[in-house]
């Protein structure tokens, strides 16, 4: 099938309908409100085998709904733009996120994914094997401990979260500066810190910390972890695409530079779907109760690099791009200078 086709074939996919997405909405709140309850509950009686397996579900709750508010900033779960933006704010919020200065970084990602020459905005630090045999002791240094497991298992998504989301990251890409600057993006930047700080000042007042911590940031680290080794391995694997802008083309991008993770139906639920991502790339107003059924029904959807969690470790120690290989590489066989 030529692209022009496929482009067609997937755009049918592409239509949210209104009773589904508010019913995923829903039922998403719910499950979160549920196991949010069940682990104050475990942690004021001090049941700390109920809390502990409560806060696990709680974060990947955490997971699903930073998915639908996902898919809102892509416009893709409700028909219009007013209702992505309200309903995509709100859980948003819930994952310490300013809608809309992510969904615009995001956009950013998707537009510049696998190109060589657009690294940066929204994705892991990347390095080809020249830059990082040019780079300085310092920086070698800061990217190893960027692309170090632990660290970016542990420690990444709060990173992403808690603290770049709270700011405006100054960039020299001209698109990212233009529409940071527009006034909606800071505004909403600010508020949403605001907000945050008014409602978990509340809670810490009313509660303490040690409440705030075990009841809602130990979960949500939980699911930054679930998170990092959702989202790193839908473009960071060994056979990844990555070309410079003249040879970089978007169907390529999304067919070889996206994974399809394919993961137990549990978690296929609680990441809603999000591991079809080579379907999402093609097609990012495609909802996500939507891929499974296109990747069923569309051939070409059929055939991507499949991912499974067993190889989750061989994916998380390649760290340079090879460009003349086109792969991904482990530094030992980097052969640098």
């Amino acid at each position: 099938m030529v692209k022009n086709d496929l482009v067609s074939q997937l755009s049918k996919y592409a239509v949210p309908r209104m009773a589904r997405s508010i019913g995923e909405v829903i039922i998403s709140l719910i499950v979160f409100s549920l196991f949010f309850a069940l682990t104050a509950y475990a942690y004021y009686y001090n049941l700390i085998w109920l809390w502990l397996i409560s806060a696990i579900f709680q974060g990947m709750a955490y997971v699903r709904i930073f998915v639908l508010h996902h898919d809102c900033g892509h416009l893709a779960l409700f028909k219009t733009i007013k209702q992505n933006r309200i309903i995509g704010t709100i859980l948003a919020f819930i994952t310490f996120t300013s809608h809309d200065y992510w969904a615009i970084r995001h956009s950013l990602h998707h537009a510049g994914s696998g190109n060589l020459d657009k690294r940066g905005i929204g994705d892991i630090d990347l390095l080809t094997i020249p830059e990082y045999s040019e780079a300085d002791k310092k920086h070698r240094l800061l990217y190893r401990f960027i692309r170090n497991p632990f660290i970016l298992i542990f420690f990444g998504g709060l990173w992403q979260f808690w603290i770049e989301m709270r700011f405006l990251r100054k960039d020299q890409d001209p698109n990212y500066v233009s529409l940071i600057k527009k006034r909606h993006t800071r505004l909403n930047i600010w508020l949403t810190n605001i907000a945050l700080l008014l409602v978990y000042g509340t809670f810490i007042y009313f509660f303490g910390f040690k409440a705030l911590l075990m009841i809602v940031l130990i979960p949500f680290w939980i699911s930054s972890i679930f998170g990092v080794l959702l989202f790193y391995v839908q473009h960071n694997f060994e056979e990844t695409y990555f070309r410079d802008s003249k040879e970089w083309n978007y169907h390529d991008a999304s067919l070889q530079g996206s994974s399809y993770f394919k993961l137990p139906w549990l978690l296929r639920w609680f990441s809603a779907n999000i591991g079809y991502h080579h379907i999402h790339h093609y097609n990012m107003r495609i909802p996500f109760y939507n891929l499974p059924i296109c990747f069923e029904q569309v051939v070409e959807m059929q055939h991507p690099l499949v991912i499974t969690l067993r190889d989750l470790p061989r994916h998380f120690g390649v760290k340079l791009y090879n460009t003349q290989l086109g792969k991904l590489v482990k530094f030992v066989k980097a052969k640098l200078k």
